[in-house]
Order: structure tokens, then C-alpha cells, then sequence
């Protein structure tokens, strides 16, 4: 046992956040989902383990951080050591995490999120009785001036969207919220040019007993797709449509909005951090597990993370 692991009983409160995040949501899958990626005929120097990789990046969306501020504190913060189970002395570097992210890929990532996802709902946290559909632009961070006066991207997978009187390049997470919890349960990744109407059957949560969406989604199709799945309708329709809904229900999707408000400013989720569509689908699945972490807690204890994390200063 070294320094670390002697003092931490001492000064990780038990009663913190991230603790309770720890205890409850179970990421021993982790390395057996990634072995698969890495040689074992256990020649060469060990790898870090898989699982350390994923917490710390993880800790980056949860904390607001950048992946070199992460492994930094890293080297001095109890509550990361304690999460990540790491006791080892010296330091990671930073760009060991790109190359864990570049070796598992995008597919993998998505599987870690689903799988949250479905630790929550067998824990009872997500109830599927309301499911709120939407999407949010997520823009990418090539100067688009120079994309408008030299012509050109860094960044093929990226795509122009024209909304109101602005323009944005980029993508889209679409999402399926599970209304009481907040949780979101179903996410997937496009360029931003992707019309919302013709992808509401992708991130349909497909256990929902409602669903509910603005009147952008609202289409013969979509409800007709809604209903071939035993779902109740509850797509707010256009001014033209005469159609009748659950009005209680269709307010559920007001949450959403704020809900991405959040995940874009504390969970780096505000513009892309890289080039492609694959590590935006990896960085838009560790923001939004870090903000379904988060909601899980609020549902144990009824109070919010801030206040929660407060009472441990």
C-alpha cells in the first residue's frame, strides 16, 4: 500500500457525488469489451488499463475538463485516484488517451453508453413512461471564415446547416430523454444537415410507453411508426394538423432543451474537440453519460448535484 491508498479514507468523503457514482454504476464491462483491441501474447510494456483510460476521459466531460487538466489533477486528487482505482505513483500522459480512444473507436464507446443506460433503467432510475425526442447542434471548431473565404474543411464528415438567420457547421445529437429521470436513453450521431422529421425512428426509445417531439418531427410517417410500436403519440402538431394530443405530456419536451443548455457548458459538449464524425459520436457519448451519471445521483437523492457536491466542501 502506498501514500495514497493509506490517506484516502481519511479525505474521500463518502457521501460525494462522484462516490455514489462509483458504487452505483457498475464499469467492470469496460475492460472486458476493449481486451479484444489489445495483443495478448504479453510481450512489450503493459498497457494502461482499459478501464482507467475510460474513467479518466469520463472525469474530463464530468469535471468540464480537458484531457491534460484531467490527468494532471489526476496526480493529486483523492476522489479521481479513488475513482479510477488508480494507486500507482508517476503520471499518465495525455495523449495516452487518444491513442486508447483511436484503439477502441467510436462503436465501442456507444456500447459503454448503452450499457449505463441500461444499468439504469433495471435499477428503476429511468421509469420509460414519457420519452422526449429532440436534437442540438453541436458545432465544429474549424474557423469558418476560412471556410467561407479559402473553401475547404478539415473536417469532411462536418456539414452546413442554415437555421433562422444563422449558419452553423457541424453536427447533430439527436436524443430520446426519458422525462422523469432526465436520462438520456437513446443517442445517435449525424452531420448537422440532417433533418429532424426524417429521423425521429433512429432515437425512438423503443421501451417508452409515450413519446413526445416539436412540431418539427410531426409527420404522417413519424406517428404511424409511433404507432406500430404501441406508443402513444404525443408529437406536437403543426398549426395546420388537426390533430389531438395528451397536452400534459407534450410539455415534457420543454426539459430537453434545457437539458442540452447544461450538457454543452459543463460537459464539453459546447463545439467539437476533434475532426470527424467517429470522436464526435465518442465525445457526445462520454458528455451525455456524464450527464446521465449525474441524474442518476439527483434520483437517488432528490437534491441536485450542486447542492450535493456542496454539502462535501
Amino acid at each position: 500500500m502506498n501514500f495514497y491508498e493509506s490517506v484516502k479514507d481519511r479525505f474521500v468523503p463518502e457521501n460525494h457525488p462522484l462516490v455514489t457514482i462509483k458504487h452505483e454504476i457498475n464499469l467492470d464491462f469496460i475492460n472486458k469489451i476493449c481486451n479484444k483491441f489489445y495483443a495478448q501474447s504479453g510481450l512489450g510494456r503493459p498497457p494502461y488499463r482499459p478501464d482507467l483510460m475510460f474513467k479518466i476521459i469520463f472525469l474530463s466531460h464530468f469535471d468540464n475538463k480537458s484531457y491534460r487538466e484531467t490527468v494532471c489533477e489526476l496526480q493529486y486528487n483523492l476522489l479521481y485516484r479513488d475513482f479510477c482505482n488508480w494507486w500507482e505513483e508517476g503520471t499518465i500522459n495525455h495523449s495516452s488517451l487518444t491513442v486508447f480512444l483511436d484503439r477502441v473507436g467510436a462503436e465501442t464507446i456507444k456500447d459503454a453508453f448503452n450499457r449505463v443506460v441500461r444499468q439504469a433503467r433495471e435499477a428503476g432510475i429511468i421509469t420509460d413512461r414519457l420519452s422526449s425526442v429532440d436534437s442540438t447542434i453541436v458545432e465544429s471548431h474549424a474557423n469558418k471564415y476560412r471556410l467561407w473565404v479559402e473553401g475547404g474543411t478539415p473536417d469532411p464528415d462536418a456539414e452546413w446547416l442554415k437555421k433562422g438567420k444563422e449558419s452553423y457547421y457541424g453536427f447533430k445529437a439527436h436524443t430520446a430523454c426519458d422525462v422523469d429521470s432526465n436520462i438520456v436513453t437513446k443517442l445517435e450521431e449525424t452531420p448537422a444537415n440532417q433533418s429532424d422529421m426524417t429521423y425521429l425512428e433512429p432515437v425512438v426509445e423503443e421501451n417508452a410507453k409515450a413519446t413526445t417531439a416539436d412540431k418539427g418531427y410531426s409527420s404522417g410517417d413519424n406517428r404511424n411508426f409511433l404507432k406500430s410500436k404501441g406508443q402513444e403519440d404525443a408529437i406536437i402538431p403543426k398549426i395546420n394538423e388537426k390533430i389531438t394530443i395528451d397536452k400534459e405530456k407534450a410539455k415534457g419536451r420543454t426539459q430537453v432543451e434545457r437539458n442540452y443548455s447544461v450538457v454543452k457548458i459543463y460537459h464539453r459538449l459546447d463545439k467539437t474537440i476533434s475532426w470527424g464524425l467517429d470522436r464526435f459520436t465518442i465525445q457526445a457519448n462520454f458528455a451525455f453519460m456524464a450527464w446521465n451519471a449525474k441524474c442518476w445521483v439527483k434520483s437517488l437523492f432528490k437534491e441536485p448535484f450542486y447542492i450535493l457536491r456542496a454539502k462535501c466542501a
